[in-house]
């Protein structure tokens, strides 16, 4: 179990916020039923008897089977043995001081219980004339019809319900924050794997501090003193919806930025889209080239290169969707393709697919001069990083860095960064 952090809890609770709903709910909904179709409704009424004088044996008399037998014998009462009458339907009380023998009965009929409290009334009231010659007993408070169910509180059961469900949720949250293997922070990969994290980028904040971060990014992978300049890169993660295809669209926006040309490639050739992020026609894109990559010479590659709106950009398409994206990736002749479009660009930036199930990023990799890690923070797993490591190594490919995406930065880091970024 790892070190709980308050911003680590807060990131779990935005992330698991559908499980956490459906928990909620759900505790609600047995709230509901526990509280309509569950619980039998009981109803409440009470009397009181003002006796003639105080007598001890009166508190023997209420405690005697005798009375309760004859309840029994003059109210219909199914089913009830005198300990269950004594103890869930009526009480009896002996008040030395007021001389008074209070009445309460409970009952799942409204009915009925008024019905069993005039009968213990007038039942008492016999038994002390007949053992104790006490004649001038009086009932000083009749049992009235209750209205409604003393046990019943839907408002109540579905609060306590709610209660119930916000303490379920704060308890898987802690368990999961507890007992996650995502990864965390920059040491945990550094430790365990070869590779260094060349950068962070936060989650939902302003475009300047994203941009600040990107730059970092980009100014780390340029002086990367392991692999310096590359001329291509692969960008790639291990699991969909990581931020792989964001982080490569800023990415290569950045380093357009700074005057070079940059050509974009969006190599996922079945869910490929970066056309629908620059706004241009996916068609003609990559598939068609490799389609036609043994006729190299005779292809004209700018018909399949696109302008951006950015300046410096270009970018190439998943073109036509593909189901055999990965053979067509390792033709013979796609270095010879690679060295072309290099001629034309300072830099060639990979979208590629992730690894898990589909192996054309490990293909790219093996081609490319270096390969960008996406993983997102709280989601990627350590063990799940090391396998890509080991497959990308396993085909030759050299590993850049990793780069640790929505990673939550703190407020006033955000602050301090966005006032530089304005100046």
């Amino acid at each position: 179990m790892e070190e709980l952090d308050v911003a680590n809890i807060f990131l779990t609770i935005r992330q698991k916020k559908k499980i956490i709903i459906a928990i909620l709910l759900i505790s609600i909904l047995v709230g509901i039923m526990y509280s309509f179709l569950i619980v039998q409704p009981k109803y409440e009424t009470t009397c009181k008897i003002l006796v003639e004088k105080a007598e001890e044996s009166i508190v023997e008399l209420i405690d005697s089977n005798d009375v309760y037998n004859d309840i029994i014998n003059n109210v219909n009462i199914q089913n009830l043995s005198i300990e269950e009458l004594k103890n869930d339907v009526i009480e009896l009380e002996y008040t030395t001081k007021n001389k008074t023998i209070d009445i309460n009965v409970k009952n799942g009929n409204k009915e009925d219980a008024q019905k069993i409290a005039n009968e213990t009334c007038n039942i008492l009231i016999t038994k002390l004339d007949e053992l104790y010659n006490m004649k001038n007993n009086k009932i000083i408070e009749q049992p009235s019809l209750p209205e409604n169910p003393y046990n019943v509180d839907h408002i109540r059961d579905i609060g306590i319900s709610l209660l119930i469900g916000i303490v379920l949720s704060f308890l898987y949250v802690i368990v999961y924050c507890s007992y996650n293997e995502s990864i965390r922070n920059r040491e945990e990969i550094e430790n365990a794997t070869d590779m260094k994290v060349l950068g962070v980028v936060p989650i939902q904040k302003s475009p300047e501090t994203t941009s600040y971060f990107l730059k970092n990014l980009r100014t780390n992978i340029e002086f990367n003193k392991n692999n310096p300049k590359p001329k291509s890169l692969l960008v790639t993660s291990f699991t969909q919806e990581e931020g792989k295809s964001y982080i490569a669209s800023n990415l290569a926006i950045s380093f357009a930025q700074t005057g070079k040309k940059v050509l974009l490639i969006d190599g996922d050739m079945v869910e490929g889209t970066q056309h629908d992020c620059f706004k241009v026609d996916s068609k003609k894109g990559l598939s068609d080239v490799l389609n036609k990559i043994n006729d190299l010479d005779k292809i004209n590659l700018e018909e399949y290169t696109k302008k951006t709106k950015i300046e410096n950009l270009s970018i190439i398409t998943l073109g036509d969707k593909v189901t055999n994206s990965s053979e067509l990736l390792m033709s013979s002749k796609f270095n010879e393709l690679l060295d072309k479009l290099k001629e034309k660009f300072d830099l060639i930036i990979f979208d590629s697919t992730p690894s898990l199930n589909i192996s054309d990023s490990v293909i790219l990799s093996s081609y490319v001069d270096a390969s960008l890690i996406v993983a997102e923070y709280n989601k990627t797993k350590l063990q799940d990083l090391i396998k890509l490591e080991n497959s990308i190594k396993n085909v030759g490919g050299k590993i850049t860095g990793v780069v640790m995406n929505k990673m939550p930065i703190k407020h006033k880091e955000c602050k301090t960064l966005d006032k530089y970024s304005n100046k």
